[in-house]
């Protein structure tokens, strides 16, 4: 009897220890602390020929010119942070709804940065031959094309392909 009452009463003291230890190491809200500061970026690809009714829309392309936009796989843009000039390159997938809408336009993956103001510099496209991604153009907006980005927000941006 006396050892039913100690082990009882021990069984009872290890078991609230726990439950106190899970109650303030256990979950929290850490995650977002650090992820305050950030927004998410995200390129809309069109065909120049299709976009718009100005000027406003070409890009400075490289030699190569591309078919049908389908074919981009994966973007790589290039940016310049306004605030402090240092220069980010980040390779993002491309998606459409299917193969016939994706002329109208494509989307690129969100890209999570910090909130501020950057200039696109650049950007190449590629398809995905094997393992190999293989590029297809390579352009630059004709004029300043700047992209804000909004803490906790998403700030879309588009871009001219020809």
């Amino acid at each position: 009897m006396k050892y039913t009452v100690l082990f009882t009463k021990m069984l009872f003291i290890s078991c609230l220890l726990m439950a106190m230890g899970i109650s303030v190491t256990g979950c929290s809200d850490d995650d977002d602390e650090l992820q305050s500061g950030y927004g998410y970026a995200q390129f809309r690809l069109y065909k120049s020929a299709s976009y718009g009714n100005g000027e406003s829309g070409k890009t400075r392309a490289g030699t190569n010119e591309l078919e049908y936009l389908r074919e981009a796989q994966k973007m790589k843009i290039v940016l310049i942070n306004n605030e402090d000039g240092t220069e980010i390159s980040q390779t993002v997938g491309l998606d459409a709804i299917n193969d016939q809408d994706a002329e109208f336009g494509m989307r690129s993956e969100k890209m999570q940065m910090l909130a501020g103001e950057y200039t696109v510099v650049g950007f190449y496209l590629y398809k995905i031959e094997g393992q190999e991604l293989v590029p297809v153009i390579s352009g630059e907006p004709e004029k300043e094309t700047v992209i804000r980005v909004v803490e906790g927000g998403l700030s879309l941006r588009d871009i001219t392909v020809n």
